[in-house]
């Protein structure tokens, strides 16, 4: 797979472009023509059939279709790959979707079916990475978010510090499990304990129901769900709810299938911070490495910095420089593409361009030409199995009606 972020792409397209170092395209524009362009190519890819992007789950009658459902690409017994036609809901051999729901023909009940489908295009971040120097009025030991911060007070406990005033705010217990950028979760005597920084020194417990994190908000809504929950501290999902994962008691990670993902263990190397975006779960060790789970993807990095670091919203975070006060920056908030090949970055980037051209009015013909080259290439390199159908591109009718 082929690696490129969203500031390799903008970066490229201002090349292309001819703006580099301009300032004549704000970053937010930027983003928000890169996600034009991503949703664009994104339907060609699905249109085309390219199956770099296909998810797949085991389904049964009544099933909800998922939250990322996009659109389908086909539905099959699992067993022998039988495909199974979209039909009417009083029509046999056949599946029919109302409302998100999908129905199964009665003769489907007992055996085990699969459907394909395409998620629903990542939102695309962008960030140049400018940063906003504050100082800190005493060293700290943990940062909240972008108002408070924690500093050592002996033994298992902290000041917590408002960032404007330097004032102590209150005297809090640091021994929970779980740390993150507004509270700190923990198992005590088989319940979940919350603390909030709104609400200082006073626990928030739930018997047996996780408490449930949007980004890094926590939040207590209660969990429609006939599971059983009662193993999970939490359960950490992003703002649409398209990421979902489960924090075991354990401290263990688990998938929106409650399978565990190796190499992830919260409570032991990750608990300093976390926060979920759509485009992946990040974690913080104590020494500033970071890693991100998506899907189907573990990926580490570093931020170049160690703790204390907290996570603020989907553009910043905030750093501490020993001795040289916090740093609120847009560092490492990039969204990260993962293709089969070169073609689909180079789209994307002359995709981009061509926006760029005509917000300044200029030529975009030259452009166009080569984005017309490198969607002829895209076509081409879609791999195509021997049951797809292939697209007849020269055809030859002969005095009997065969076609060749």
């Amino acid at each position: 797979m082929i690696k490129y972020t969203s500031k390799d792409i903008i970066e490229r397209a201002c090349q292309l472009a001819d703006l580099q170092n301009s300032d004549f395209i704000s970053d937010s524009e930027k983003s928000s023509l890169l996600n034009e362009s991503w949703n664009t190519l994104y339907q060609k890819i699905v249109n085309a059939g390219d199956r770099s992007f296909i998810r797949s789950v085991s389904v049964s009658n009544g099933y909800m279709l998922p939250k990322d459902f996009y659109q389908l690409s086909s539905m099959y017994i699992t067993k022998d790959k039988t495909q199974i036609n979209r039909v009417n809901a009083a029509e046999l051999n056949g599946y029919s979707i109302t409302n998100n729901t999908l129905y199964l023909s009665q003769e489907y009940d007992n055996i085990e079916v699969t459907l394909e489908y395409y998620p629903i295009p990542k939102t695309v971040f962008y960030n140049s990475g400018k940063k906003e120097q504050k100082s800190f009025t005493i060293r700290p030991m943990l940062i909240i978010d972008d108002e408070y911060y924690l500093t050592g007070n002996g033994q298992n406990s902290a000041r917590v510090i408002d960032y404007a005033s330097g004032a102590t705010i209150d005297t809090v217990s640091t021994s929970p499990l779980i740390n993150c950028s507004n509270g700190m979760l923990e198992r005590r005597n088989d319940k979940n304990y919350f603390m909030t920084w709104t609400n200082f020194g006073n626990y928030t417990t739930r018997d047996n129901k996780p408490f449930v994190i949007k980004g890094h908000r926590i939040t207590y809504d209660e969990i429609t769900t006939d599971l059983d929950l009662s193993a999970y501290i939490a359960v950490i999902m992003d703002e649409t709810e398209t990421q979902i994962f489960y924090l075991g008691i354990n401290g263990y990670l688990y998938d929106r299938n409650f399978e565990y993902i190796p190499g992830i263990n919260i409570a032991y190397e990750y608990k300093y911070n976390f926060y979920c975006r759509q485009d992946g779960l990040y974690l913080i060790n104590s020494e500033g490495k970071c890693v991100r789970v998506d899907v189907n993807v573990i990926e580490t990095f570093s931020f170049g910095v160690a703790l204390p670091m907290a996570f603020v919203d989907d553009t910043y975070i905030i750093t501490y420089i020993g001795g040289k006060g916090y740093y609120k920056t847009a560092y490492g908030f990039n969204t990260l593409f993962q293709y089969p090949n070169n073609i689909y970055y180079t789209i994307l980037a002359y995709m981009l361009a061509i926006s760029f051209k005509i917000k300044q009015n200029g030529d975009v013909t030259l452009l166009q030409g080569k984005l017309e080259e490198a969607t002829n290439q895209f076509y081409d390199s879609i791999q195509r199995d021997v049951n797809e159908t292939y697209n007849i591109k020269n055809v030859y009718k002969n005095s009997r009606g065969r076609i060749w």
